[in-house]
């Protein structure tokens, strides 16, 4: 059985890059919210769930579906969503403003994505992690995002269960793999009327005047 705290020492296996990595091949789409008056493509070397804590390359930080990029950017917010992604209170205020600014990017694949598997227990013990890490501080899973992209096998990035739940799917793309997509904005928030319908379903979610 796999723990679900974080032990005592919660850094990387010094044998990581030893180990087989569980790999997985995505084939996209995949989905990116974002601000709109910013490039859709974006390699982000800041603050991220497995983003470099040295900042030497960047990681684009997307969904498998685009109501869970949605929930990703602007419902994960401390105390929003509580556990398997239902709202703290009996509904999530999202501003009239803010599907405005923000924007919805697809994400198509060129070719296959591969990435490091962490969506079942298995996959988190094969690196010597357990559910802790996605649930962590970033300041904790940051530490684990290096050995992996340095890993003889070379990921594209990684792939993992978002805490926002519903099934949302979240993945990391590493700089490495920008040959492999291309990234096209797809317009305000405001536009996706389907979208906003899953979210208002799954998420309870209530569009608030600006």
């Amino acid at each position: 059985m796999v723990s679900a705290s974080a032990p005592t020492d919660a850094t990387p296996p010094g044998d990581l890059a030893a180990r087989t990595l569980p790999l997985t091949r995505m084939e996209g789409p995949a989905w990116r919210v974002y601000p709109g008056a910013y490039e859709a493509e974006h390699f982000n070397k800041q603050d991220g769930r497995f983003n470099d804590p040295e900042q030497q390359y960047g990681v684009l930080n997307a969904s498998g579906s685009d109501v869970g990029a949605f929930a990703e950017r602007l419902l994960l917010a401390p105390g929003v969503l509580g556990g398997g992604g239902r709202a703290a209170g009996p509904s999530v205020p999202i501003s009239a403003t803010a599907l405005q600014t923000f924007s919805l990017a697809e994400i198509t694949f060129g070719q296959s994505i591969t990435c490091v598997d962490l969506r079942t227990p298995d996959g988190l013990a094969r690196i010597g992690a357990g559910p802790w890490l996605l649930t962590a501080p970033h300041a904790v899973s940051k530490q684990w995002s290096r050995p992996i992209f340095l890993h003889p096998s070379a990921p594209d990035g990684i792939v993992w269960n978002s805490r926002a739940g519903n099934g949302v799917v979240s993945m990391g793309l590493h700089e490495r793999a920008k040959p492999k997509i291309a990234t096209v904005g797809r317009g305000p928030l405001v536009g996706h009327r389907r979208l906003l319908a899953d979210a208002i379903r799954l998420f309870h979610v209530a569009i608030v005047p600006a």
